[in-house]
């Protein structure tokens, strides 16, 4: 049987629904690419598509998925409630 492990959700890290990131990366998608395409330039829908890549790549490099285990997880909700006591 494989331990258990918990994933603790606080203020920091809320859910998004996925609609919603869609129509955001929508937008950030139009308002990058339409400068080049009105203006044709190649150069220009090429930087956007860098520009979109990069937010990819930091949007899943900054994203946890960090496991606890049941020690791990008594003592992150330990730190959060100390701080919050404060």
């Amino acid at each position: 049987m494989a331990p258990l492990t918990f994933r603790i959700i606080d203020s920091r890290h809320k859910h998004v629904p996925l609609w919603l990131g869609v129509l955001r990366w929508s937008i950030f998608a139009s308002i990058v690419f339409a400068p080049g395409l009105l203006a044709e330039s190649d150069a220009m829908q090429w930087t956007g598509f860098v520009v979109i890549l990069g937010g990819m790549l930091i949007a899943l490099l900054g994203g946890t998925n960090e496991k606890l285990t049941i020690k791990q997880a008594r003592l992150r909700l330990d730190e959060i409630e100390a701080k919050t006591s404060t």
